[in-house]
């Protein structure tokens, strides 16, 4: 019985072998594995993975500013107490026209990070946003919609934005 086990366990460690001396799966270990302990961005090393364990840092790391940027909307509503938000995200189009580097999450991706409904303009559920993302002297600020031609408004200016966009590139409205 042992002796099949031994048999097995050898027949296994071989298989590995083979199978990581093949050209792609070898280059994968390399890349992915084995260098990944020696990498030169700190957040790559393992000593910084090791250190840094805590699920919220990971996320950080890992998702860098779509994370942060839906937990310090989240934080701030929280804050001022708002009641059942639904955020108005505005569009990529829209950030880039008014040069600010920062990547905006879809909707769904918004929620799973921060448990905040948020909408698009185009979204089935606009009218009932009640907090909005506007760019205010090159920073984006969260800011209540107090009545609809408010939120028309602020529609209108994502709109344009994406019309912008779309026909600097040469694509139709």
């Amino acid at each position: 019985m042992n002796f099949k086990k031994i048999i097995l366990f050898v027949a296994a460690c071989l298989i590995l072998l083979i199978f990581f001396n093949t050209t792609f799966y070898g280059n994968w270990f390399q890349t992915k594995i084995y260098r990944a302990w020696e990498s030169e961005a700190e957040v790559e090393t393992f000593d910084y993975q090791w250190d840094h364990m805590d699920p919220v840092q990971r996320k950080i790391d890992k998702l860098a500013s779509t994370y942060t940027f839906s937990q310090q909307v989240a934080e701030f509503l929280k804050k001022n107490g708002a009641k059942n938000p639904l955020v108005l995200l505005p569009p990529q189009e829209y950030i880039k026209e008014r040069q600010i580097d920062m990547i905006i999450p879809e909707p769904i991706v918004f929620y799973y990070h921060c448990g905040v409904k948020g909408a698009w303009y185009n979204s089935a559920n606009v009218n009932q946003a009640n907090w909005a993302i506007i760019a205010r002297n090159g920073e984006l600020t969260i800011i209540p919609i107090q009545n609809q031609p408010e939120r028309d408004a602020i529609i209108a200016s994502y709109k344009s934005a994406v019309d912008k966009a779309n026909q600097a590139a040469g694509q139709p409205k």
